[in-house]
């Protein structure tokens, strides 16, 4: 989808969550989301990227609707576009 068919505001707002774990990111994510936040991006910085990945399963599953993106600092675009089985 083009850029403005997602984000329909001006200004785009997307927190990025230094996730720690499934308490804080889901803390994090109600805040943004509470403060108007457009949507947030997932990091993992001190585990791996399976354990983001099922952070964010978890909070995809609660949240259908909402922009999460991920970034897993050991994969390629394309190799994390794989293991959540999106579209590649």
């Amino acid at each position: 989808m083009r850029f403005r068919e997602v984000f329909k505001h001006t200004h785009t707002v997307l927190p990025v969550i230094h996730a720690e774990d499934e308490a804080q990111v889901r803390r994090n994510a109600e805040r943004a989301s509470s403060a108007g936040a457009d949507g947030i991006w997932l990091i993992n910085h001190s585990f791996s990227y399976e354990r983001l990945i099922g952070i964010y399963r978890k909070l995809r599953s609660d949240n259908p609707s909402a922009w999460i993106g991920l970034n897993c600092l050991e994969l390629t675009p394309y190799e994390t576009m794989a293991e959540v089985d999106l579209d590649v």
